[in-house]
């Protein structure tokens, strides 16, 4: 039988310094800090704005805003910083803050909304991704661009929400066995444990994986990429990038965006489609395929799986349920159903040590 799906449905817990930094740099930094460096997140509109990412490059320093749009760093060394600020929908804004010895300062960020108007989905014909790569890179397309920076900061958000609030994750695993007449068996239920500190990344090549089972039988795994996948580099130079434009889904307006896996490779891997909200650019859905499956798993045609996210907090994408679909080849006395059906979804998040502050302690 061909398990479609891991239980390790999160991603990679990346550190929250910024990456590039050493991990001893920002130690060094704050055994001779001696200041304050505190700011508050608004919209040019006026209100506050919670969850935005605040960071010190050079420091290797990360955190969000409160729900108050505040920020606030301590120990910082003398001298002279460059701060970016992120927030998903708005304009990244960058600024220099000097601070002095012994010192403290304090800025005002006013974040403007993204403006860029696209257009109702393209119908294309069939697309090849014949050159990967990041949409970062010269020559591409400005609007693409524009959508995936906010793809890549709904990853970084995840990213510090799981090291700032480590989380247990608890899913319930439903496989029915389905086949064209409506009937319906089911394979199993069980329920799977998902830390924010699992480590899963992709691997261009191993996107598949094989097991033996305590039976001694063998069972196939479809290693599904993650929000952070999208934002790695090893994803995004095996992979081509595509804005569609404004699609309609289940009656819903999101931003399209479609990927491929490069022409050269080989071995199965994956394309599909990532849905972002038109107005706020937070992760909604994504569609996943898999590609070149592999001639040594029995019986299978076809394997889908769609995911769905929700936010624990504003602008922090969970995933809320999977959907893998795994169509089946009739072969002599094979099994009467041509479907295997796999449904995921989120029975619990508990968060370990501290709970962002608006989500109540009762929740």
């Amino acid at each position: 039988m061909f398990h479609s799906l891991r239980a390790l449905l999160i991603g990679a817990a990346l550190c929250v310094a910024v990456p590039g930094l050493s991990a001893q740099n920002a130690t060094s930094a704050t055994q001779s800090a001696t200041g304050v460096l505190r700011g508050t997140v608004s919209s040019t509109g006026g209100g506050p704005l919670a969850y935005a990412v605040v960071t010190i490059a050079s420091l290797g320093l990360q955190q969000f805003s409160s729900t108050q749009g505040k920020f606030y760093f301590t120990k910082i060394p003398a001298g002279k910083y460059h701060l970016t600020i992120r927030q998903l929908g708005y304009q990244a804004v960058a600024t220099d803050v000097t601070l002095g010895a012994n010192g403290s300062a304090d800025i005002d960020v006013k974040m403007d909304r993204i403006a860029t108007r696209l257009a109702t989905m393209r119908v294309l014909e069939e697309w090849r991704c014949t050159k990967p790569g990041s949409p970062g890179k010269k020559g591409g397309d400005l609007e693409l661009l524009e959508v995936f920076e906010q793809l890549e900061q709904n990853a970084v958000r995840l990213r510090l929400l799981m090291n700032e609030y480590p989380f247990d994750l608890r899913m319930e695993r439903r496989r029915v066995l389905e086949n064209d007449q409506g009937r319906e068996v089911l394979d199993g239920v069980d329920t799977a444990h998902t830390l924010s500190s699992d480590k899963s990344r992709y691997v261009v090549g191993k996107v598949v994986n094989k097991e033996r089972m305590p039976n001694r039988t063998e069972q196939y795994f479809l290693q599904v990429p993650t929000l952070l996948d999208f934002a790695q580099e090893e994803f995004q130079k095996n992979h081509c990038f595509l804005l569609r434009g404004i699609d309609t889904t289940k009656g819903r307006h999101m931003i399209r965006v479609d990927f491929k896996a490069s022409e050269k490779i080989k071995q199965p891997d994956v394309e599909g489609t990532v849905f972002l909200d038109t107005s706020t650019y937070r992760l909604r859905q994504t569609e996943i395929r898999l590609t070149k499956i592999p001639a040594d798993i029995p019986g299978l045609a076809s394997l889908r799986a769609t995911t769905f996210f929700d936010d624990v907090v504003p602008g922090m994408p969970i995933i809320s349920s999977i959907t893998a679909v795994s169509d089946l080849r009739s072969a002599r006395g094979a099994s009467p159903f041509n479907r295997a059906v796999e449904n995921q979804s989120t029975l619990s998040l508990t968060f370990l040590k501290k709970r962002p502050e608006s989500i109540p302690p009762n929740d």
